[in-house]
């Protein structure tokens, strides 16, 4: 189930063409106001974050439930896009393996 941020979607409308979400185009906002969305909508807030090799920020939000989840990327520029969101997050043990570790 894909459930999108109401306030991400009318920003993007604006500066994508109607055609490309039904193609699944990521929405994008200023970061705040897709935070404060998924805070008011949802309950979910940031749980964990990189730096990918492009400079932008990719995080996982989700509820503390459990019940929702978003990928959201950040640029630099201060806009974020939601990028995929679902249902039923569930958190694993934060270890990474030594290197040569099988995984």
């Amino acid at each position: 189930m894909q459930r999108f941020v109401p306030t991400a979607v009318g920003l993007a409308a604006t500066l994508v063409p109607a055609a490309a979400f039904a193609e699944g185009a990521p929405q994008c906002a200023p970061r705040a106001s897709v935070l404060g969305s998924l805070e008011q909508r949802y309950s979910e807030r940031p749980i964990a974050a990189g730096l990918d090799n492009n400079g932008a920020v990719v995080e996982v939000l989700a509820a503390a439930d459990g019940k929702t989840w978003t990928i959201l990327v950040s640029m630099p520029n201060g806009v974020s896009c939601v990028v995929s969101a679902g249902e039923d997050w569930q958190a694993r043990e934060q270890k990474v393996p030594a290197k040569g570790t099988p995984l």
